[in-house]
């Protein structure tokens, strides 16, 4: 009788925390095993280890020595592509660094919730699983100008090729026409009109884009090129 062959088993999903303190640590990896993700410290050298190791997610704080760590990463032709989580203090921490492909935020001292909230938003990323929704967790800096005139500048959560869903200071209504100035990661700079789909308080709202022409047409490609999508 011959034998069996072997079960291959999917490699758990890894995620490196580069310089984050000791209780943020412990709260992430508890918050990523409960995903069936394992999240590991990295006392080496970061830029080194990027080089070395395959790693599917990387969380580091966006302080300043976040720079040459957030260059290795997306140098690295083992791990470009992987998910990143910023911990931040202020959110000026987050736009110097939009250019990197940021995919979520957390604020620093880091809440039980928000941690849990920010894990599952990009924990489908990880698991290399996003491709069969495109709602790709992304933070960019977005100027919303109304029809009034009124500007706002808010946050992504995500992009997707019809619209995205936006953190905003400030309460926004349904059925309300925008237009939209944001730069992509990769330098480009998107500008079209949208309108506002939903509202969920305290400050989320919901885009969806009105062009369907070049504008529209960047961020798609700039999404399949993140997610490798031929």
């Amino acid at each position: 009788m011959s034998a069996l062959p072997a079960i291959k088993t999917k490699p758990v999903p890894k995620v490196a925390l580069v310089g984050v303190d000791a209780p943020s640590a412990l709260l992430l990896r508890t918050t990523f095993q409960q995903l069936k993700i394992e999240a590991h410290a990295l006392h080496t050298d970061p830029a080194a280890a990027m080089h070395k190791t395959k790693y599917e997610g990387c969380v580091l704080p966006l302080d300043d020595h976040a720079q040459g760590v957030l260059e290795a990463v997306r140098t690295s032709p083992r791990n470009r592509q992987i998910t990143i989580l910023g911990l931040s203090k202020t959110p000026h921490d987050v736009v110097r660094y939009a250019k990197f492909g940021i995919n979520a935020v957390l604020k620093l001292p880091l809440d039980r919730q928000d941690t849990m909230r920010a894990v599952r938003s990009i924990h489908l990323l990880i698991l290399h699983e996003l491709r069969r929704y495109i709602r790709l967790p992304i933070v960019v800096e977005v100027l919303i100008e109304t029809n009034s005139g009124n500007k706002i500048k808010g946050m992504t959560r995500d992009i997707s090729y019809g619209g995205m869903s936006v953190n905003v200071p400030t309460r926004m209504g349904a059925d309300t026409g925008v237009n939209l100035k944001f730069t992509l990661p990769n330098g480009e700079v998107v500008k079209m009109p949208a309108n506002v789909l939903w509202f969920h308080p305290p400050d989320l709202v919901g885009l969806r884009y009105e062009s369907t022409e070049e504008p529209r047409q960047m961020v798609r490609r700039w999404i399949d090129g993140f997610l490798e999508i031929s």
